[in-house]
């Protein structure tokens, strides 16, 4: 709790303990230092009263003359401190004399002391003096009440003296620099800290003052500064922008030219039905027109138009398959629209449709899809797309040596509401200085060979700011690479 007091509550609190404490003591030394004073001299007063008594008793007790010492008796007890006075003759074993004042027993203790009466050195009898404290009780408390105010009065002087003292040289200045604290952290840096002392708190509010101008100055530098990365930053980010359109160009022109190799068989096939078709059409023509044709050629004509139609028709489906699937491809890669589709589908008609290019060149790698038909996304297909391509153009460039025989396999599920891409291969996998920075731009281990070290990077970019989700990299040297895309999906 005192941890948590008020720099002035505990000040104050510390200075009037402080006072207080050392005069208390001194008061409380002083209060017994007078009661032991006082107890000793009633002590004494009490010894010489009843050796006073003893000896002026003797006569008057061995003459047997108790008038006489009634005078004597009533004349001590003239003093307000003797309650009673008793006196015994032991050798007759009667009470010589008997005075008592009840209402002095009233306040106080009752002290009671006996003495021997000696007569020629022989014992006659015995007194016994009984006094009261009720004087030395009062008399402490007048000096109890006396040391109490002069306490008082010690603290109230003391704190008039020092209160002001301390607000002035301790308690203003402490709030003038938690002002200034709070100027700093709120970076009101504009109006300087004037601070004319010479003391301990005066160098420390300079220091302040110090503090504000190397940290306006600061601030200023770090504006220029921030400027200067946001320029930077902002200039990064359209360089990043035009490499991954780059990337994406580069990508849609090798599809362009695996679709075109695609494409040119089955209009090749279809080209060669048709003139196989035109050049029947002008056999049976000559024949009609010679007026020799029979109902064999006829027949023949038919059944060969009817197997050339069927041959065009045919490749020219399989082009116009291929024509759709490389348009839609074409605009997933370009475009940034969402929309739904079933990933099975679209994975091994779109997405196979554009690494088959890659792939003629490397026959020896195989490529495997597994994937449950019912996964169905609301995404961007676009991203998916380049993630493929990206990952299958990583692998033949990086993960097989020519002529290794290598399979690729492409797995996709939904677990916990996740869609989850695993894609991996059996190459030659990655030793951890590799693995640890294989995410970073501009990062290859092929630089000679063409590679740009952006491929990871952009997949990493989608995964995480155009999908929304999580990808991580598992990999060693000899077993291969695996890369877990996870997703979540909407409730």
């Amino acid at each position: 709790m005192l941890k948590n007091l008020p720099l002035n509550v505990a000040l104050v609190l510390a200075l009037v303990i402080g006072l207080l404490v050392p005069a208390g003591l001194s008061g409380w030394h002083q209060l017994n230092s007078h009661r032991d004073v006082m107890t000793r001299e009633l002590n004494k007063f009490h010894e010489q009263t009843a050796e006073t008594l003893a000896i002026g008793i003797r006569d008057p007790m061995w003459h047997f003359l108790p008038e006489w010492g009634a005078e004597f008796v009533s004349s001590i007890m003239l003093d307000e401190r003797i309650v009673e006075v008793f006196a015994e003759d032991t050798a007759n074993d009667f009470v010589f004399l008997h005075k008592k004042i009840p209402q002095r027993i009233a306040n106080g203790l009752v002290l009671t002391i006996q003495k021997p009466v000696i007569f020629e050195n022989n014992p006659i009898g015995m007194v016994r003096v009984a006094i009261t404290t009720h004087q030395l009780e009062t008399a402490l408390k007048e000096e109890q009440t006396r040391l109490v105010f002069v306490v008082i009065l010690q603290l109230g002087v003391g704190l008039l003296i020092l209160l002001p003292l301390m607000y002035f040289k301790v308690l203003n200045p402490i709030q003038l620099l938690i002002c200034q604290s709070q100027k700093l952290a709120q970076k009101q840096l504009e109006q300087p800290f004037v601070w004319n002392r010479t003391d301990e708190l005066g160098t420390l509010g300079k220091s302040f003052e110090s503090t504000r101008q190397a940290l306006a100055t600061l601030f200023q530098e770090n504006e220029q500064k921030a400027q200067e990365l946001g320029d930077a930053l902002e200039e990064l980010k359209g360089a990043q922008k035009q490499l991954v359109e780059s990337e994406k160009m580069a990508s849609l022109g090798g599809l362009v030219a695996g679709v075109a190799h695609e494409i040119k068989t089955p209009v090749g096939n279809a080209f060669t039905a048709v003139t196989t078709l035109r050049e029947k059409t002008k056999e049976i023509t000559e024949l009609f027109e010679q007026n020799k044709i029979k109902r064999s050629d006829f027949k023949e004509f038919l059944q060969d138009t009817d197997e050339g139609a069927k041959m065009a028709q045919t490749n020219i489906e399989q082009a116009a398959e291929l024509i759709k699937n490389f348009k839609q491809v074409a605009v997933d890669q370009t475009s940034e629209a969402k929309r739904r589709f079933n990933l099975k589908t679209y994975l091994e008609e779109e997405v196979i449709l554009s690494v088959k290019p890659q792939l003629k060149h490397t026959p020896q790698v195989s490529l495997e899809v597994l994937c449950k038909e019912d996964i169905e996304l609301e995404s961007y297909p676009g991203a998916f797309l380049q993630i493929i391509t990206n990952f299958v153009s990583n692998s033949l460039m990086h993960a097989f040596s020519e002529g290794q025989v290598g399979h690729i396999v492409i797995e996709a599920y939904v677990k916990n509401n996740t869609a989850i891409l695993v894609y991996r291969d059996n190459g030659r996998g990655m030793p951890p200085e590799v693995l640890e920075k294989i995410f970073e731009p501009f990062f290859t281990t092929n630089r000679m060979g063409g590679g740009t070290g952006l491929g990871m990077h952009i997949i990493y970019n989608l995964v995480h700011q155009k999908l929304g989700g999580k990808i991580e990299c598992k990999s060693e040297v000899g077993k291969g690479v695996e890369f877990v895309v996870s997703i979540k999906l909407p409730v």
